[in-house]
Formats: structure tokens, sequence, C-alpha cells
């Protein structure tokens, strides 16, 4: 395998037996990324079934066929009579689209260009959080609140479940290892910006502008506001939500709680957040930019962020983050 080859998981459910791959496709085995079926080759039903009964949950592609991988599930879909996507009307296809990339770029952002710098332990709990958001992005509810993040945008997404699939790895490894705490601190991270697709368009086109500062002062506490009418979340998921910009010091928004007062599990949403917000808008390589924005990140211990939280999260992320 060549060194430049990125790969990512997709889950075993989006391959179909006997019918042509549209891109390589290997295996994960002792530690190493085995070629296992070319681009035009079938995986036999029989070994289908058998990866079935190990309870083989992911294969592996290149990054750069992920595109490829959507087509050819949409595709076979369609052949096997479902064509849910093609009855929903255009608007209704590209959100379904959309769900599939999200769910084949499954932590992706966090795995990418760092997992070689993992020790066993963060190799466990990488795999272990995989596992985990797989089984609450199957809920019915995640996917139609991640439908209406896509009416937004991609770029909403892509973040959305940047923070959403970092936070609860972070959390993973700080000790929160009840399946109840990690999907709630999914939900808080995905939906942390929820409020914004309650905001009218035309007050985010300026930063600079008054509409814009206050739309992001809102935002927060208008997202949570909505999903109380809208959902049965949790108490929890909600605060997360209402939290994500306060600050340790007390000088965030909307409420200028401070300290202590902030939920635990907010901390590190707002963590995931600024960490994600940093390296999408820094420049470079992306292990030059995942580097800087955690050293931008430590600077602000006992300003932003609680130390205690902020030195987990930064050994944490420091252990995996190419060097």
């Amino acid at each position: 395998m060549g060194d430049d080859l990125r790969l990512v998981d997709i889950p075993i459910s989006h391959i179909f037996p006997d019918r042509e791959l549209p891109g390589d496709i290997y295996l994960h085995i002792a530690g190493k990324f085995i070629k296992y079926k070319n681009q035009g080759d079938t995986i036999p039903l029989q070994k289908y079934e058998l990866f079935i009964f190990k309870r083989v949950k992911s294969l592996y592609i290149s990054s750069d066929m992920r595109e490829s991988f959507v087509d050819y599930y949409h595709k076979a879909r369609s052949a096997a009579g479902s064509g849910a996507g093609e009855r929903a009307g255009k608007k209704a296809s590209n959100i379904v689209r959309i769900r599939e990339e999200v769910k084949l770029d499954l932590f992706d952002f966090v795995t990418r260009d760092i997992e070689a710098g993992a020790d066993d332990k963060g190799e466990s709990l990488i795999q272990k959080t995989k596992e985990t958001v797989a089984v609450i992005m199957e809920d019915v509810v995640v996917q139609d609140f991640i439908g209406q993040l896509c009416n937004y945008g991609q770029g909403m997404v892509d973040h959305s479940m940047n923070v959403a699939n970092l936070s609860s790895f972070l959390a993973l490894n700080i000790g929160y290892g009840q399946f109840k705490l990690l999907e709630t601190i999914f939900l808080g991270g995905l939906l942390h910006d929820y409020g914004k697709t309650r905001i009218k368009e035309e007050y985010l086109q300026d930063p600079d502008s008054d509409l814009f500062k206050d739309a992001m002062i809102q935002h927060a506490e208008l997202g949570r506001n909505s999903l109380i009418l809208d959902s049965d979340f949790s108490d929890e998921v909600l605060r997360i939500i209402m939290e994500h910009h306060e600050r340790h010091d007390g000088k965030g928004y909307p409420k200028g709680i401070r300290g202590g007062k902030i939920f635990d599990l907010t901390k590190i949403v707002s963590f995931a957040n600024s960490f994600d917000n940093l390296v999408l808008s820094g420049t470079g390589a992306l292990p030059v930019r995942q580097r800087k924005a955690l050293e931008l990140l430590s600077k602000d211990s006992g300003k932003r962020f609680d130390p205690k939280i902020l030195d987990k999260c930064l050994r944490t992320m420091d252990s995996i983050v190419a060097k």
C-alpha cells in the first residue's frame, strides 16, 4: 500500500454481495491494512455471509473513492427495489445522499492522518468510538436531524459531525464509558449549532455586522428552545447546546456562567468545537493545522477552558495527532 493512500471505513451493510465493486476494498487484520478485492471484483455471497457471521462491521476503501461508493450504494439500493431517494423527490434525495456520505466519513476527521501515531490504547478507543457512533447514527431521529442540518449546507453537516465524533472520542478517553453518556455528548455535539438553522440567512452574510454578532450570541439559546419544542432530547443534551459558548472565566454567552456551573460534557464539546474551527480555518497540511490548533487552545487554560478538562483533552489529542 502506498504511503499516501488514505483509507476510511465503510459499513459492511453498504457493500452488496455479487455486485461489481467501484473501487478496491481492504481488510484490517492484525493492525495492518490488506487489499482484499480490486475494483470490478465481487464479494461472493458465501464470503459476505461469513463476514456477517463473524460480526465484521466495516471494510475499508480509499478516501478518494468515497463518492463512487456512495453512488454504488444508491444504485444497488435502487436495483433492489428501494428507490426511497427518488420517491422523496430531488431535494430529499440529495439529503439522503449527504446522510450516506456522512456515514462513510464516520470518524474520518479524527482518524485521518493520525492513527499511525496512536498507541494500542488509542487505537482501541478509536475503534470503540467508531462502533458507538455507528449505533447512535442508526437512530431515525438522529438521521432526521442530520437531514435538517443538510438543508443548511454541507459545511454545517461536516462541522457538526466533526464535533460530535471528536467529543465522543474525548469523552470515552476521559472516562465516560456508559453508552447513555456517550450518546448525550454525541447528540449535543451534533446539534450544538442547530440554532443557526433557525436564523434568517441574511443575518449571517456579513461577519462584521451587528445583525451577525447578535445572531451568534442568540444561536445557542435559540437552538435549545427550538429543540425543546421539536424533540424529546434530554435536558443534558439541551444543556450542552445552550452552554457550548460559555467560558470557564465567565466571559462567554448567552448567560455568562463560569467554572463548575458549566456541565462537564459541555466543556468537552466546547474544546472539540474550537479545535475543529481552528483546523478548518488554518493553513498548511492537516497535521500542521492540528498541531497549531492544539498550541492555540493550550493558551486558553483557565480562560475559555477548565484547566483540568483542557489538560485531559490536550493529552489525548497529543497522543494521536501526527508529529
